[in-house]
């Protein structure tokens, strides 16, 4: 059976008679019956059993919040497969949500859901609760379907046995609207396009949206439309309903206002009404309620607007003023009608259909500024990037004050494809404004993209802030702001300031008129319109425009400062066409004559006188010189009390403040409070370390005045110990008021270990109010043991090692305070005699780290060294501390330069101190711990040497007086340089009275390192101040070196780890005298000698040795100076030389020596007197002036020293001849005759030439070379019958006669020998 069929049996069974049905079956239910299962689809659909809307609020065109009731015939479930969704057709509703990011198509209206929780039903786990929503956070509407989509989340369902209450904002309502209209629709559909849960169905309930009375038409115009301009207001209404009884039409206009801001009677006209005679409806004046923003007009009385009427009502001009900025059709603009007596309503507030725009007026939305050079006063091009928030069209004009900028010409070229967009491609600087006009010709889209504009050969002022706010933009419309630039970089370091800012006052006294100096120089350069601003509290004057006095007056506005009373504030404006410079100070006065008058007291360079600049911006400063004007500015009570919430060691404590000045505080001054010392731990959770960051931070005030400092808050810096309130801006402290605040325990502040009764680590500044830092004049004792370093102890090198007095030592240092010091703490020694070069000492590291202990290298790299005060400053940085639970160590290296005093240091000695000044103050003490530094050496130290001669065996005396005891562990060393023994002895005999105080009476010798060490006996002492009188003989076969100075200071002594080496003080000389071995080479008549070096230390090994030094040849065959062309003083080397030594000269002769029998007088001598000699700074050479030789020959040189004759060598005086003539007789010739011989350049008589020798052999010694030698075996090793060695005596025999022009016969070889 078909449906249809089963329809018309029911039909059927509908028209039987009651007899007929009396003998029916029972109604079955075609929902339920197990019969019809296959048709329940059909029959029975699945269906919304509730579906309610509500609208809040409810009138025609509302912006309201629409909420949504719904029951399901049965459940409705989201799966992973499957997701439900619920649409609403809604004709004539308009969505105000957001646009979907996905889907521009889509709005997004936030749903609410609004079951409410059951008692003792976790929110969590409700039904449809604001925590467990049944649907998605945004419901769907789609603008092009106009459906309403709701998605249920995966995994939740819409049940069927109860309601499901939601609210989606938001929408308009439609005009009109029928109550429970068939035409609003509700679908159940899912994500398969196939599945529909529930078909579309009328919503059962909706209410009725009564249009009431209605505006047919409405609109509102301005003339003209231009943001923040005076304007005529133009409304349009046609009312869809008569209007009558004297009815008021109110238009509302919130943001327009009226030009005298003041509520009243307003004129309007109809003029530009579609009927001229339509003011005949309305009463004369309107009225204006400037609080409501509210223009009402009357209907005349008897007069009735009938519908569809339209009328135009316009304001006046002049009357009203725009905003500054109105969008198209306003919803802020609305109409409505009341009763004349304003209680009914007529027609509802509606907004207007139509009104014109009012664009915002032009500004920019970014800037940015950078330079291609960004050095201070250099030339530089100029970047400037900005975007708009509407476009600039031709005409308009876009203004740069670049503050402190210059140009060498008023047009500024633009650089780059934009430069087009302004005329004449370039900018127009108004130099004495700092002002660039940028003229637009062409149309810059600056609203849609970032625009660039490079501006050429600018030059940067000395210094601007980054983000400089005296950077300024802005455009030609009326009304637009000078906007900041946004982003400009920093130039010259930001250093903007008055580098000069001085008061000067005469008379200086309290209340009383006076002439006022100012004397002025800022950093920077300022411009016309630009001003400098002094605030002058206390100053008073009944003038406002003080006239100004001086030479720099002229470049002030009128030569007169701007005065505001209320304010305390005087105002110099940078005149029309001046500039006040920076390179020279700005001085002016104001005359006694004005009666501007001083104030009862301020302190020496109060801060309460501060000085800014605007325009050319200068930050807020104190002024830097100012005069004391009566009494002084002091704190007359100053408490700070701890309150500690038990006894416990570093307890947290309620701290309370009381104040009393003698000066008045100005709102906004901020009170400086430092707690040196204490720590604050927020929330209580144990802070480990500085942590300054999480320590910091704002703290409740609490108190009778805590309402006096911004918010009821101090800022506390940790790192600074500085707790800093600032008073509020409508209240001040005057001179004399208590006040009063504290901190309490629920801040978290936690005591330090100690502090002493008004401690000196607990301070107050007001700098604003004139009153310097200082401490509380009281403050509580915490713990009864005071702030003290329980350990401090300084030791030079390794701990127990001497210390001499003038020494540079290493310096260590250790030290361990019982509180913490945190940072801005200075440790402070007071070192009396130390020196050292450096004033920025470096610390170093510790040799080996050591536990429990800190090294102070770790955080503090360099301490300060003041060598006037003799004080070396260790400050702690900001994020570390120095803790009372660890030792502190310090170590500065050899290196750093610290030398002890010259004078000795006492154990322990009470003129070393330590301190701790700063943020934790603890006062100065005594070092405990210091070691003994005395001037650790020998009084006497006296060798004498018998005989004192160089190179000889002798007796050596010593005697010796030490400066401090002497034990078995301070042996005493000797080091003797050049000291040798003939011996070879090791252990050395000790002679003299004192033997006995040497063990066994032996020294012991180290040839290798020259040191002779004397041992003192196990347990004996040699005292302080003894003298020692010992001896070594010369038995023990010392030598002496070949030369010792008098109190040679080569010889030294020491004492181990006790007295440092220091040269013997007394001793003779040894070895003084010229050296042998002089030649020299002198020229007949002469002066000089041609020997610069007199003594050739390679002729030494020279053979056949030199004997002449004038020969270049030979001089060069012996490696000498061969300069024997230039003329050189006659100098003798030696040693230990003596102005008074002479020399003198002997004929040459073997047996002819040195003796001063020989030396006859001077006057007798070929040789002349010096004209001067001179000996050298080193005394090695005595140096002699202006001799000559009137006869030639050889002549031995004798050299008289200290009363005795050395034998320094010859000289060889050689006639003028050129080389290699010979003189005879006064002539020059190439050879000697027969009978003589040349000796030294001259013939001499020979005297072997009259005696018959030609008989007589000769045997001579030659030496050669060994042509043999490279075949390994030498010639004269050879046996006598070897043929090499006989052909060599062949060749050799008959060469040499060859030579000697002589028959060989007569040459024979006697030997050949080997000289290897």
């Amino acid at each position: 059976m078909t449906v249809e069929q089963l329809l018309c049996v029911l039909v059927a069974l509908i028209g039987l008679s009651s007899a007929q049905t009396d003998a029916v079956t029972p109604w079955l239910d075609v929902c339920t019956s197990e019969d019809l299962i296959n048709y329940r689809a059909q029959l029975c659909p699945a269906t919304f059993v509730v579906s309610t809307l509500a609208f809040n609020p409810l009138y025609p065109l509302a912006e309201a919040n629409v909420t949504i009731i719904l029951q399901p015939s049965e459940d409705l479930q989201s799966s992973d497969q499957t997701t439900q969704l619920v649409d609403l057709d809604l004709p004539g509703f308009e969505a105000l949500g957001t646009t979907n990011t996905q889907n521009a198509n889509l709005r997004n209206l936030p749903i609410t859901a609004g079951n409410t929780v059951p008692l003792g039903v976790d929110p969590f786990l409700g039904y449809n609760t604001e925590a467990n929503p049944l649907f998605t956070q945004f419901a769907q509407y789609d603008i092009r379907t106009r459906l309403l989509t709701l998605e249920v989340r995966r995994g939740q369902a819409m049940l069927a046995n109860r309601d499901t209450e939601i609210t989606v904002c938001c929408m308009r309502l439609p005009a009109a609207s029928p109550k429970d209209f068939t035409g609003y629709t509700i679908e159940g559909p899912t994500s398969l396009d196939t599945i529909i849960t529930i078909p579309k169905e009328p919503i059962l309930s909706t209410p009725e949206i009564d249009p009431g009375l209605q505006w047919e038409f409405l609109r509102v115009s301005f003339d003209p439309p231009v943001s923040q301009h005076v304007t005529i207001i133009h409304l349009t209404l046609r009312p869809a309903n008569a209007l009558t009884d004297r009815a008021r039409i109110i238009l509302t206009m919130p943001l327009v206002t009226r030009v005298n801001n003041v509520s009243g009677t307003v004129n309007f006209n109809t003029a530009n009404s579609i009927d001229g005679a339509d003011w005949m409806f309305f009463e004369s004046s309107a009225l204006w309620d400037a609080s409501m923003g509210q223009l009402t007009f009357f209907l005349r009385e008897g007069k009735t607007l009938q519908a569809t009427r339209q009328v135009t009502l316009s304001t006046e001009p002049g009357e009203f003023q725009l905003p500054i900025e109105l969008a198209a059709d306003s919803p802020t603009l609305t109409v409505s009608a009341r009763s004349f007596d304003n209680i009914d309503e007529v027609v509802r507030e509606t907004p207007v259909t139509q009104s014109s725009a009012v664009p915002h007026v032009r500004n920019f939305v970014f800037t940015r500024l950078a330079y291609t050079n960004n050095v201070a006063n250099q030339q530089t091009n100029v970047m400037f990037h900005f975007m708009s928030n509407r476009p600039f069209f031709a005409g308009s004009v876009i203004y740069l004050r670049l503050s402190g900028f210059t140009a060498q010409r008023v047009e500024v070229p633009l650089k780059g494809i934009t430069k087009a967009h302004f005329r004449d491609e370039s900018a127009y600087f108004r130099l004495p404004e700092n002002i660039l006009e940028l003229h637009v010709v062409r149309t810059i889209y600056s609203d849609e993209y970032l625009f660039e504009l490079e501006l050429v050969e600018l030059i940067l002022p000395p210094a601007l802030y980054v983000n400089d706010t005296s950077l300024l933009a802005w455009n030609s419309d009326p009304g637009a702001p000078q906007q900041p630039i946004d982003d400009s970089p920093e130039v010259g370091n930001g250093y903007k300031t008055f580098k000069r800012s001085q008061l000067a006052f005469e008379p200086s006294e309290p209340r009383l008129a006076a002439n006022i100096s100012f004397t002025l120089e800022p950093s920077i350069v300022l411009y016309q319109g630009d001003q400098i601003i002094i605030h002058m509290y206390g100053f008073a004057c009944t003038a406002t425009s003080i006239p100004l006095l001086g030479p720099d007056a002229f470049r002030v506005q009128n030569m007169a400062a701007s005065w505001t009373q209320q304010e305390s504030r005087l105002v110099f404006t940078t005149a029309e066409n001046e500039i006040i410079g920076n390179a020279a100070p700005f001085r002016v006065s104001i005359g006694r004559e004005v009666n501007f008058r001083l104030p009862d007291k301020l302190s020496e360079n109060d801060g309460i006188l501060r000085i800014e600049g605007k325009g050319a911006l200068i930050n807020l400063e104190p002024v830097k010189k100012i005069p004391k004007i009566g009494e002084d500015k002091y704190v007359i009570e100053s408490r700070v009390v701890f309150e500690p919430e038990d006894e416990s060691v570093n307890a947290f404590t309620r701290i309370s403040f009381s104040l009393v000045l003698n000066t008045d505080v100005l709102p906004n001054s901020n009170i400086y409070i430092k707690l040196g010392g204490l720590i604050r731990d927020p929330g209580r959770t144990n802070l480990v370390g500085v942590q300054g960051a999480q320590r910091s931070g704002q703290i409740k005030l609490s108190g009778a005045n805590g309402p006096l400092f911004v918010g009821e808050v101090g800022y506390w810096d940790q790192d600074a110990v500085l707790l800093t309130v600032q008073m509020i801006s409508t209240v001040q402290i005057y001179a004399g008021e208590r006040v009063r605040f504290f901190i309490e325990r629920d801040q978290d502040f936690k005591l330090p270990f100690s502090a002493y009764p008004n401690d000196p680590s607990f301070r107050l500044a007001v700098p604003e109010a004139g009153i310097p830092e200082r401490p509380f004049l009281f403050s509580t004792r915490v713990s009864q043991q005071g702030k003290q370093f329980a350990v401090s102890e300084i030791f030079y090198g390794a701990r127990g090692a001497v210390a001499y007095p003038s020494t540079v030592v290493e310096f260590n240092f250790r030290f361990q305070p019982n509180v913490n010091l945190p940072a801005g703490t200075t440790v402070r020694l007071t070192l009396p005699g130390f020196t050292c070069p450096f004033t920025s000492v470096p610390i170093g590291t510790q040799e080996v780290p050591v536990l429990n202990e800190k090294d102070l290298s770790d955080f503090i790299r360099f301490g300060q060294w003041n060598q006037l005060d003799n004080t070396f400053d260790l400050v702690v940085p900001v994020g570390q501390a120095i803790y009372r639970q660890l030792i502190t160590v310090l170590r500065i290296m050899e290196s750093g330069g610290f030398r002890l005093p010259t004078t000795p240091l006492l154990p322990n000695d009470m003129s070393l101190t330590i301190q701790a000044i700063g943020n934790v103050v603890i006062f100065e003490e005594p070092i405990k711990t210091s070691p003994r530094v005395v001037d650790r050496s020998f009084q006497v130290s006296e060798f004498i040497y018998a005989p004192p001669q160089k190179d000889s065996i002798f007796q050596l005396k010593m005697i010796l007086q030490p400066t401090v005891n002497i034990t078995s562990d301070n042996d005493i060393i000797i080091f003797l340089p050049g000291f040798r023994n003939s011996l070879s002895k090791v252990n050395i005999h000790i002679m003299g009275e004192d033997r006995g105080r040497i063990q066994h009476s032996m020294a012991y010798w180290n040839e290798t390192t020259a040191r002779l060490t004397l041992t003192v006996p196990r347990r004996e002492v040699i005292p302080a101040f003894t003298m020692l009188d010992l001896r070594i003989e010369e038995s023990q076969g010392f030598i002496l070196p070949s030369a010792l100075n008098a109190n040679d200071t080569t010889i030294r002594i020491s004492s181990v780890n006790n007295i440092q080496e220091e040269p013997i003080k007394k001793s003779p000389m040894v070895g003084n005298g010229p050296f042998t071995g002089h030649l020299f080479c002198m020229y007949q008549y002469e002066v000089g000698t041609r020997s610069p070096s007199p003594i050739c230390a390679t002729a030494v090994d020279c053979n056949p040795p030199l004997t002449d030094p004038c020969n270049p040849s030979e001089l060069t065959r012996c490696g000498c100076d061969t300069r024997v062309d230039e003329v050189f003083p006659l100098m003798v080397l030696g040693f230990n030389l003596q102005q008074e030594d002479s020399v003198h000269f002997l004929p040459y002769s073997d047996t002819q020596l040195c003796h001063f029998d020989l030396i006859g007088p001077a006057i007798l001598n070929p040789f002349s007197e010096p004209v001067s000699q001179a000996v050298s700074e080193t005394r090695d050479v005595v140096t002699y002036e202006g001799m000559s030789s009137i006869t030639t020959g050889i002549y031995r040189v004798c050299a008289n020293h200290v009363g005795r004759l050395y034998d320094v060598g010859m000289v060889i005086v050689r006639p003028s001849c050129p080389v290699p003539l010979v003189l005879v007789d006064g002539a020059c010739v190439e050879h000697c005759p027969r009978t003589k011989i040349p000796v030294a350049g001259k013939c001499m008589r020979d005297t072997m030439a009259f005696h018959a020798l030609d008989t007589q052999d000769y045997m001579l010694p030659i030496r050669m070379t060994d042509p043999y030698e490279s075949s390994g075996t030498s010639i004269a090793e050879r046996t006598s019958d070897d043929a090499e060695q006989r052909y060599f005596i062949y060749r050799y025999v008959y060469e040499m006669g060859k030579i000697l022009n002589a028959d060989p016969t007569r040459i024979q070889v006697a030997s050949l020998s080997f000289n290897g």
